[in-house]
C-alpha cells in the first residue's frame, strides 16, 4: 500500500505541475519556463477531468493506512493532494471564472517580472524563455475573449483591464529598457522586438474586448452569496462555520480593537488619531529608501527578543512594485522553494505618475512612518519573508506549490499585533496606532467580505464602513472597498489570526516548557496548508 501510494504521490505532484506551468515555473522549476496553457475549453476540459479521476484514485487509499513516519509522512501528503484537488474543483465547477470573470486570465502569465529579476540563468536565456512565452499569448487571449460568454461584474471588468494594462507595460517598456541597460546582442533584442508584437497587440484586443463587449453589458453579479461563501471557505480553508458564527467572530474583533484604540487616543494619549500619523510620511521619491532602513531595526529587535531564528541567508530586496502586479499597498514575492537565486523582493506600490498632488499626498499618507513599520513586518520581518524562507527549506513538497489564504495572511497579520505586544517601539504611542490601524483595516475587510458577498451591502456602503471603522480617506477607502468584489477571501487576515491565536494558545496549555520561537519555528515550517491540516502536527 505504502509502496503504491508513493507513486499515485509522486504523479499527482507531477501532474499538478503540468496543469499549472506559470506556477511551476513561479516556483523555481525553470523547466517549465515560457510554457503557457492554450485556455482552450477543450484543454480546460481536460484539465477538469484529470483532476477527478485524480480525486477518485486518492480515495481509493485509506488514510489511516498510510505511514505516519516524519521523515515521509504519508498522511500529510494525502491531506494537501486531497485539499488541493478539492480547491480546483470548486474553482471549476462553482466559481467558473474562466467562463465568467475577466481577470481569471489577467494573471495568465504569472509573475513575468522573475525572468528578468532573478538570476537564476543567463540573462540571454532568460529572455529566450520570455521569447517562447510570447508565442503562446495571442492564443491565450484569443481563447479568453471566446470563453467568456456568461455576463461580467463591472468591478471585475474595471480591475481585468489595470492588471492586464500592467503586461502591457512590461513587454512594451520595462523588458526592452531592461535590454537595452545589459547591452544584449542586437540579433536576440531584435528576436524579441518580432515576438512581442503580435503578444502586446493581443493582449490590448484583450483589454479591448473587456471595453467594448463586456464592460457595457457587465453588472453588479460579483457576490457570491452566502452559500458559495461557505463553501468556498469550507473547501478552500477547511473552515466549517455557518455564516452567523463568521460574522460573529468579525464583530468581537472589531468592537475589540475599536474598544482598544479608544482607550489610546481617549484615555492614555488624548487628542492622539489617525491624522496625527499621516502628519510624517515618505514623498515618492523617497519611500524604497525609507522602507529598507526599517529591516535593520526590525532584525535586531527579533534577534533581542528571540522571537524566532533567521536563516544564515537572506536577500530580501526592496524596489517598486512593477505595475503588472497591479493593486495593493506591498508586497513580497519571495525566491520559490525550488529556486537556484535567492533574490527576494518587497516591493512597495508608488502612486500613479498621472495622480494629482492632492491624491498622490493621500496615498503617501498610507506609508507614514509607524505604518510603514507595520507593512514591513508583515511583509518581511517576521512575516511572510521570514516565512517562506522556513517553507521553502523545511515544508512537505506539496505545502511548496500550494497555499492557504488564511494560514499565510494570518500568520503575517499576526505578527504584527505579536511584535507590539513584545514591545517593538514601545516608547511611540503612535507605533501601537498604526498596529490597531492596521489591524482594523483588516478587520474591516472581513466584516465587507461578508456583506458584500451574504448580506445586501454594496460598494458605497463598504466604502463608508472603511472610512468610519478604519478611519480612512475617501479614495483608499473605495480600493479596499472594491477588491472585496473580486477577493471575497480578503476576510482572510483577520480569520487567519485569530485561528492562530487560538493555535497558540491550545500549544501553550499543553507545551507549557516551550519558548515562543518553539510555536513560531513550527508556524512557518510546516509551509502554508490549512490550519485544520496543521493543527495535529504543530501541538503534537
Amino acid at each position: 500500500m505504502a509502496n503504491n501510494f508513493q507513486e499515485f504521490s509522486d504523479r499527482a505532484f507531477n501532474t499538478f505541475l503540468e496543469q499549472n506551468p506559470v506556477h511551476a515555473s513561479s516556483i523555481g522549476l525553470h523547466e517549465y519556463d515560457g510554457k503557457l496553457p492554450t485556455y482552450t475549453m477543450a484543454e480546460l476540459d481536460a484539465g477538469r477531468k484529470i483532476f477527478g479521476d485524480l480525486l477518485n484514485e486518492l480515495i481509493t487509499y485509506k488514510k489511516e493506512d498510510l505511514s505516519q513516519d516524519s521523515s515521509n509522512n504519508a498522511q500529510i501528503e494525502y491531506d494537501f493532494i486531497k485539499w488541493i484537488i478539492e480547491s480546483y474543483i470548486f474553482e471549476y465547477d462553482e466559481l467558473k471564472s474562466h467562463t465568467t470573470n475577466p481577470i481569471y486570465y489577467s494573471s495568465a502569465l504569472g509573475n513575468i517580472g522573475q525572468y528578468i529579476s532573478r538570476e537564476y540563468a543567463p540573462f540571454e536565456e532568460r529572455i529566450e524563455s520570455v521569447i517562447n512565452l510570447l508565442q503562446g499569448v495571442p492564443t491565450v487571449y484569443e481563447n479568453a475573449q471566446k470563453n467568456l460568454v456568461s455576463k461580467c461584474a463591472t468591478l471585475h471588468c474595471k480591475y481585468a483591464k489595470l492588471f492586464t494594462e500592467g503586461y502591457v507595460q512590461f513587454f512594451r517598456d520595462d523588458l526592452p529598457s531592461e535590454l537595452a541597460k545589459r547591452e544584449v546582442s542586437q540579433e536576440l533584442t531584435d528576436k524579441y522586438i518580432e515576438a512581442s508584437k503580435p503578444a502586446i497587440q493581443a493582449i490590448e484586443s484583450y483589454i479591448k474586448f473587456i471595453d467594448e463587449k463586456l464592460m457595457p453589458i457587465a453588472d453588479d453579479s460579483y457576490r457570491l452569496g452566502t452559500d458559495k461563501f461557505q463553501k468556498m471557505l469550507s473547501i478552500k480553508e477547511h473552515i466549517d462555520l455557518p455564516i452567523e458564527k463568521i460574522r460573529k467572530l468579525g464583530e468581537m474583533e472589531l468592537h475589540r480593537l475599536l474598544s482598544e484604540y479608544n482607550e489610546l487616543v481617549n484615555v492614555k494619549h488624548p487628542g492622539l488619531d489617525p491624522y496625527v500619523l499621516e502628519e510624517d510620511h515618505p514623498s515618492a521619491s523617497t519611500l524604497v529608501e525609507e522602507t529598507k532602513g526599517t529591516l535593520n531595526d526590525l532584525i535586531e529587535f527579533i534577534k533581542e527578543k528571540d522571537i524566532i531564528e533567521f536563516p544564515e541567508k537572506m536577500n530580501c530586496i526592496v524596489t517598486e512594485m512593477p505595475k503588472y502586479m497591479g493593486f495593493g499597498f506591498a508586497a513580497m514575492d519571495t525566491a520559490g522553494p525550488f529556486e537556484k537565486s535567492d533574490e527576494s523582493y518587497y516591493y512597495v506600490n508608488l502612486p500613479e505618475k498621472e495622480w494629482d498632488e492632492k491624491k498622490t499626498d493621500e496615498w503617501m499618507t498610507l506609508f507614514n512612518f509607524p505604518t510603514l513599520k507595520m507593512i514591513s513586518i508583515h511583509e518581511a520581518f517576521p512575516g511572510h519573508y521570514t516565512h517562506f524562507l522556513y517553507s521553502n527549506k523545511y515544508a512537505n513538497r506539496f505545502a511548496k506549490i500550494s497555499m492557504s489564504y488564511t494560514y499565510v495572511e494570518g500568520w503575517a497579520h499576526y505578527t504584527e499585533e505579536m511584535m507590539a505586544d513584545m514591545g517593538y517601539d514601545s516608547f511611540d504611542p503612535k507605533m501601537r496606532l498604526a498596529q490597531l490601524i492596521e489591524a482594523l483595516i483588516r478587520c474591516c475587510r472581513y466584516m465587507v467580505a461578508a456583506g458584500l458577498h451574504t448580506e445586501k451591502m454594496n460598494i458605497e456602503d463598504a466604502v463608508k464602513f472603511f472610512m468610519k471603522n478604519a478611519f480612512m480617506p475617501e479614495t483608499t477607502a473605495r480600493q479596499e472597498a472594491e477588491r472585496g468584489a473580486f477577493d471575497p477571501g480578503y476576510l482572510s487576515y483577520t480569520l487567519g489570526k485569530i485561528y492562530l491565536k487560538k493555535l497558540k494558545q491550545m500549544f501553550f496549555e499543553k507545551h507549557q516548557d516551550k519558548e515562543l520561537k518553539e510555536f513560531h519555528k513550527r508556524i512557518v515550517s510546516m509551509g502554508c496548508p490549512t490550519y485544520r491540516m496543521a493543527e495535529k502536527y504543530i501541538l503534537e
